[in-house]
């Protein structure tokens, strides 16, 4: 879990979250991370998301209003296999951001996650 602020609404039915990710390696290291959340009727997408405290959770929707998570970022998806599992959510990414070795991993990496919604980069 992340340690995070307070979500701040931006505009009518978008939201942000900030969070930090605390790494302990040889120096540890902090990362920041931000999460976008939108949305439309009652559903909830999540960009770049981010696994919130369990208040934080309860804050931003009911189980089952987060249908979509996006990656835009290829080193975004360490807390997908939370929203996939307990949300049900349809991940989506750029073929770009997945790793090679995502396709013959075991865990939430398995052949299969990604349900072949795969949003294709056109480079």
């Amino acid at each position: 879990m992340t340690k995070h602020g307070s979500i701040e609404q931006v505009f009518e039915n978008i939201r942000l979250v900030k969070g930090q990710l605390e790494m302990t390696m040889f120096l540890p290291m902090k990362i920041s991370r931000s999460m976008t959340i939108i949305r439309e009727n009652s559903e909830l997408t999540l960009i770049n998301p981010i696994r919130l405290t369990e208040s934080g959770m309860r804050e931003i929707g009911r189980p089952g209003s987060i249908s979509q998570v996006n990656r835009i970022g290829g080193f975004h998806g360490r807390d997908e296999a939370f929203f996939k599992a307990h949300y049900n959510a349809t991940i989506y990414a750029l073929r770009s951001c997945l790793h090679p070795e995502s396709q013959h991993a075991a865990g939430p990496w398995k052949s299969g996650y990604w349900n072949a919604k795969e949003n294709t980069d056109q480079r």
